[in-house]
C-alpha cells in the first residue's frame, strides 16, 4: 500500500493540533502572521492548516476578522470529524489538457494540488467544455450525472456561464464572460495589454493589423478586449477597423490556414496579434512556407506567453497573465464554501504587454 505524503499544510495543521491539545489550551488562537513567523512557513500554509483543524473541530472560525477560537470539548474533535463532509470540487476545463497552453495546464494542476492540500477532494471533469461543443443542454447532461459540490468552469461562453448560474451548486467562473452574471469569477482583463500593444504597432508603421482571437473574443458579439483593439485601430490608425484585422475563421488548423491564405491573398497584414497558443505553430508554419520573415516581413505578438515559445527565435513579444493570482482568489472562495459561506464577487486581474524582437517597423 502507497505512504500518504504529507502536504506541508497538513504537517503544520499536526503541529498545531499536537501543541493546542498538549496545552489544553482555552484561549484564542493566535493570528495568521504571528504563527507564519513562529512556525516559519507562509501564510498561505497556515491558512490552510487552520482550515484542516476547523474541519476536525480542534479550533472554530470567529469570523470575518476576528480570532479563531480553540474549542477545549475532547468528544467534539471525532464527532466533527465523522459529521465532516468532504467538499467535492470539479475543473472543468475548456479543453483537453494536451491542447492547452502549458501555463494553463500548470496553473490547473497548481489549482488542483493547492484545493487537496486544504481538504477538498478535487478533480478534474473526464469530459471538456469543447467535447460538448459548448452546447449548454449537453453540458447539463453531464453535470447531472457527475454531482460535486463546486464546479470551477474554464473559459465558458455567456450561455453555459449562464445555466451554471441557475443551479444550486457553487460554480465559479475561471476566465469566460461572466462579468455580467451573478457568478463568483476571476480572469484576466486584456484591454490593457491589447491597447498598449496596437498602439506600439501603429507607433511602428503598422496599419494592416490583424488579431487571431480565439471564439469567446469573437463570438457571439465582440467582447470587450476586442472591442479596444478595434477602438485603438480606428483612433490611431487613421482607417477604418474591419473584418480584415478581427477576421472569422474556424478554430482549427485548416480554417486558420484558410484564414491566413484569405489575409495574404491581396492585402498582407504587417503584424499578427495571435490569441491562442494552439494557433500559433500553425501561423509560424504558415509563414516559413510564404519565405515570410519575423518581424522584417511580418510582426507577432502571442496574446500569452508559453514555455514552448522560450526557445523560438526571435523572441516572441507577449501579454503577461497574472494567473497566479486567479489561483489564488479561487483558493480563497473554495475555502469561503468549505466555512458555510457562499462566495461572490469578481477578480479580475489585468494583462500587461512586453514587446519583443518579434515585433519591428513596417518595411519600407
Amino acid at each position: 500500500m502507497a505512504l500518504h505524503k504529507l502536504s506541508a499544510a497538513e504537517q503544520t495543521a499536526a503541529h498545531l493540533k499536537e501543541w493546542l491539545l498538549n496545552q489544553n489550551a482555552t484561549h484564542k488562537i493566535p493570528g495568521v502572521d504571528r504563527l507564519s513567523s513562529e512556525l516559519g512557513v507562509s501564510r498561505d500554509t497556515v491558512r490552510r492548516a487552520l482550515i484542516l483543524l476547523e474541519k476536525s473541530g480542534i479550533i472554530r472560525s470567529g469570523g470575518k476578522g476576528k480570532a479563531r477560537a480553540i474549542v477545549n470539548d475532547p468528544t467534539l474533535e471525532g464527532a466533527q470529524s465523522n459529521r465532516s463532509k468532504v467538499l467535492r470540487v470539479k475543473i472543468f476545463l475548456d479543453m483537453n489538457m494536451e491542447h492547452l497552453a502549458s501555463y494553463l495546464v500548470t496553473h490547473a494542476l497548481q489549482l488542483q494540488q493547492q484545493l487537496t492540500d486544504v481538504g477538498c477532494h478535487c478533480q478534474f471533469a473526464d469530459r471538456t467544455l469543447a467535447d460538448f461543443d459548448h452546447q449548454p443542454q449537453r453540458i447539463s447532461r453531464y453535470v447531472a450525472a457527475n454531482e460535486a459540490d463546486v464546479w470551477i468552469v474554464m473559459a465558458a461562453p455567456s450561455e453555459v456561464l449562464e445555466w451554471f448560474e441557475q443551479q444550486s451548486f457553487v460554480t465559479i467562473a475561471w476566465d469566460g464572460r461572466h462579468r455580467h452574471l451573478g457568478l463568483p469569477g476571476s480572469g484576466t482583463n486584456l484591454v490593457p495589454a491589447i491597447r498598449e500593444a496596437t498602439r506600439h504597432l501603429i507607433s511602428l508603421g503598422h496599419r494592416r493589423i490583424a488579431y487571431l482571437a480565439p471564439p469567446i473574443i469573437r463570438q457571439p458579439s465582440v467582447s470587450t478586449s476586442g472591442q479596444a483593439f478595434l477602438e485603438e485601430l480606428n483612433t490611431r490608425s487613421g482607417s477604418a477597423a474591419s473584418s480584415y484585422h478581427l477576421p472569422e475563421f474556424s478554430s482549427d488548423p485548416h480554417g486558420i490556414e484558410l484564414a491566413l491564405k484569405e489575409m495574404f491573398r491581396v492585402t498582407p497584414p504587417t503584424a499578427l496579434i495571435v490569441g491562442m497558443h494552439s494557433y500559433h505553430l500553425t501561423v509560424l508554419s504558415f509563414l516559413r512556407q510564404n519565405k515570410l520573415r519575423v518581424p522584417e516581413d511580418v510582426s507577432i505578438i502571442a496574446a500569452y506567453m508559453d514555455a514552448k515559445l522560450d526557445w523560438m527565435v526571435p523572441r516572441q513579444a507577449h501579454f503577461h497573465l497574472q494567473m497566479d493570482k486567479i489561483v489564488r482568489r479561487i483558493v480563497k472562495w473554495i475555502e469561503d464554501v468549505m466555512g458555510g459561506k457562499r462566495p461572490d464577487g469578481c477578480a479580475i486581474y489585468d494583462a500587461a504587454y512586453f514587446s519583443g524582437p518579434s515585433v519591428g517597423p513596417v518595411s519600407v
